[in-house]
């Protein structure tokens, strides 16, 4: 028996530039994205004066665009 030594690699839907412009366009604000890898918050924002403060977990990457318009409203 052969062991499989590689990892399957697959892209990311979205990069962190890609989707932080997706977002500021479906908000209509401006977005300060911030990608994490944290093991409780999945998802945080803040309002500020200047636009939206979004913290998100890298899975969201992988998310299709419901997902997207959710977290936009």
């Amino acid at each position: 028996m052969i062991a499989c030594t590689q990892q399957l690699n697959l892209p990311f839907a979205y990069d962190e530039y890609s989707l932080k412009e997706h977002l500021g366009e479906l908000t209509g604000v401006p977005v300060s994205l911030v990608i994490t890898d944290n093991a409780t918050s999945m998802l945080s924002v803040r309002k500020k004066a200047e636009g939206m403060e979004l913290r998100l977990h890298r899975m969201f990457l992988h998310a299709g665009p419901d997902i997207f318009l959710e977290v936009a409203q």
